[in-house]
């Protein structure tokens, strides 16, 4: 290997520093434009959870509405329910008195005028 002469060298050494100061420049814009970037993606992120907050508040209402709802038809349930067990009862006391007509218990049905049944030839 040669010997490079102190010129060569000196040379060389102000190249290095060069490449070294436009690296450095490169590192500081590359820096300002991460920067500029990490600003967008946060102002993104912050669109995005306010999107979130009012996708929740909406959610809110959905489930009030649903509350409501529920409650709207467990009342109608519930007075359905009363409803038909009045209707049960009324009926096993028409059925009772028509069981008691037919076996001649209670007052006369309009079908037999007072009389008792006969019973079928055999």
């Amino acid at each position: 290997m040669a010997q490079r002469s102190l010129a060569e060298r000196v040379q060389a050494l102000e190249e290095t520093v060069a490449g070294v100061q436009e690296i450095r420049g490169q590192l500081a814009s590359m820096n300002s434009q991460m920067n500029t970037r990490f600003g967008q993606i946060d102002a993104r992120f912050e669109q995005v959870d306010a999107r979130f907050e009012q996708i929740d508040s909406r959610f809110g209402e959905v489930d009030a509405r649903f509350d409501r709802l529920e409650r709207i038809v467990r009342d109608g349930d519930d007075r359905n329910y009363s409803q038909m067990r009045l209707l049960h009862k009324e009926l096993i006391a028409r059925i009772a008195t028509i069981g008691e007509r037919g076996r001649g218990d209670g007052p006369a049905s309009p079908r037999n005028n007072g009389r008792k049944r006969r019973k079928p030839k055999r």
